[in-house]
């Protein structure tokens, strides 16, 4: 079972890598080499980067007190991090099956805060 983890765990680093790599090539494409400099370049710009520590912060500031208002009574946000990985997924996958069993009035008044 372990040796089946770190070929996943390879394999998934090789596959970063030749990602990586593609995107190299990327910009020699007439279309695509401009697309593929600009958003490398705008994800490297200080202000992103800015946003992106902001975000986070406020993103595990939300996952603290979910654990600690929620963690008791769903499973998804028993410790910090499933409770980090639960508001992620809610945010950007729209996945709110987690929630169907908190009272509706104390979820509803998390979540207009979140």
């Amino acid at each position: 079972m372990r040796l089946l983890a770190a070929e996943t765990d390879t394999i998934a680093v090789l596959m970063l890598m030749l990602v990586i790599r593609f995107v190299k090539y990327l910009r020699l494409i007439p279309g695509s080499g401009p697309l593929a400099i600009g958003i490398l370049e705008t994800s490297l710009n200080p202000t992103v980067l800015m946003y992106l520590a902001v975000l986070l912060g406020l993103q595990f500031s939300f996952a603290v007190g979910f654990h600690i208002a929620f963690g008791s009574l769903v499973a998804d946000f028993d410790t910090v991090f499933h409770s980090f990985l639960a508001l992620f997924t809610i945010s950007f996958a729209g996945d709110w099956e987690s929630l169907t069993g908190l009272p509706p009035h104390v979820s509803a008044t998390f979540f207009f805060v979140f």
